[in-house]
């Protein structure tokens, strides 16, 4: 079965494609539920509320839950995969406050900034992946609305 949204190139497999973000979504559920773990320490800086980290990371789950509802029911479309990704780079940033938080508590030195730099890395190489990911999205579906 293929979807015949116009906002998706015809040759997605809409099962597949389902399956594959109810997945993403799941895991995506699942760190943001690690990240209210974490949060829930308080061992962060006080850059970011406790209250405000609830509200973002509330806000990321309401997005994947959407999109693991309309995955389910192959309503997938161009800005619910976008809207996934943009979540998802939410939480991303609340995990990376966090963890900035916590390192600022260490002491000066070599364990603070190997932990800095690791994290400033893959931070970055996240936000590069989302970026591509979103741009290759985009792409294929003004390619396919062009045809």
């Amino acid at each position: 079965m293929y979807l015949r949204c116009s906002r998706l190139p015809a040759n997605v497999n809409a099962t597949e494609l389902a399956q594959l973000i109810c997945a993403r979504s799941q895991n995506a559920l699942d760190l943001a539920s690690k990240v209210m773990d974490i949060a829930g320490l308080g061992l962060h800086a006080t850059e970011i509320s406790q209250h405000t980290t609830n509200q973002m990371v509330r806000a990321c789950t309401s997005v994947f839950c959407n999109v693991a509802a309309d995955a389910y029911h192959k309503r997938v479309k161009m800005e619910t995969i976008i809207s996934f990704l943009d979540a998802l780079r939410g939480l991303g940033a609340v995990c990376h406050i966090l963890v900035e938080g916590i390192v600022a508590k260490l002491e000066d030195g070599p364990i603070r900034n190997i932990i800095t730099s690791y994290m400033d890395k893959h931070s970055q190489e996240f936000d590069n992946k989302v970026n591509n990911l979103k741009d290759e999205f985009k792409l294929a579906t003004e390619i396919h609305a062009h045809k």
